[in-house]
């Protein structure tokens, strides 16, 4: 008999453990994407994929009404207020709500009513409640929905496939199938030894923005984005991986392709 009721008090504590985590696995916060996405699988993509996200929502549609998409990106400041890494996510409206789409957390429903969507406030607090350490800075809402799109890649496709390079490569040929993508190789000191990599160069509300394997995507305000700027995009890849990296492009022509650009002297950088 103390057996049987040993048992019984055992498989009522499974029972429980079992029920909580159904529920768990059902709570409305988290829920699967509304379509097939799968994310890229690269380093620090968060940027990309939500751009790639936004895209994929979009469908080549227009944006309006209740079709509305967004990349909220902020920076972060650590315990000595000194800049930190940033992220990025998704928003956007679905089934009469709103959602993020978060590379760590999946989809999940915001306590955003939609028509408050474009409250910069509201959004990045409810959007920050996952990340309830992080001391955040300069976030915004990118909107690229009105602009006009040209898909299509080009650049330095030819060369070693290089680790940066197979990962700039994924990302440019997955946002080039709904904007234009440009590929480009550089390469900078580390440890003393000069190490080859790539960058994509792609535009997103009225932004040049350069998504580099080692650091992430950073941008440029530019009312028209210019993919062949060659010599605003050194400034980015030097404060990237700071003066002492030597950063340096590498001609297109030196592995085929498009016809190489020289560098121009440095100087002020286009745009706002």
């Amino acid at each position: 008999m103390r057996i049987r009721s040993e048992f019984r008090v055992w498989l009522s504590w499974a029972v429980l453990l079992v029920a909580a985590v159904v529920a768990h696995a059902a709570e409305p916060g988290t829920r699967g994407t509304p379509f097939k996405f799968r994310a890229l699988g690269v380093g620090n993509p968060c940027f990309v994929d939500s751009v790639r996200f936004a895209d994929t929502y979009l469908g080549g549609r227009k944006a309006g009404g209740s079709r509305w998409v967004r990349v909220l990106r902020w920076g972060t400041l650590d315990d000595d207020y000194a800049m930190g890494p940033g992220h990025a996510v998704a928003i956007f409206q679905w089934r009469g709500g709103l959602f993020l789409f978060d590379i760590n957390n999946g989809v999940r429903k915001l306590t955003v009513p939609p028509a408050r969507r474009e409250d910069l406030h509201e959004v990045t607090a409810a959007v920050l409640s996952l990340y309830p350490q992080v001391k955040q800075t300069g976030a915004m809402l990118l909107d690229d929905s009105w602009s006009r799109r040209r898909p299509g890649l080009r650049g330095a496709l030819a060369g070693p496939a290089t680790p940066g390079f197979r990962a700039a490569e994924r990302v440019a040929k997955a946002l080039a199938k709904c904007r234009e993508v440009r590929v480009l190789r550089f390469s900078y000191l580390e440890k003393g030894k000069r190490r080859e990599s790539a960058a994509a160069v792609f535009p997103f509300d009225r932004r040049l923005c350069l998504y580099v394997p080692e650091r992430g995507t950073v941008m440029h305000k530019q009312v028209a984005p210019d993919l062949d700027d060659d010599r605003l995009i050194l400034l980015k890849l030097e404060r990237c991986f700071g003066r002492e990296a030597q950063v340096q492009l590498v001609p297109v022509g030196d592995h085929g392709g498009e016809a190489p650009r020289p560098v121009p002297p440095p100087g002020r950088a286009k745009g706002k």
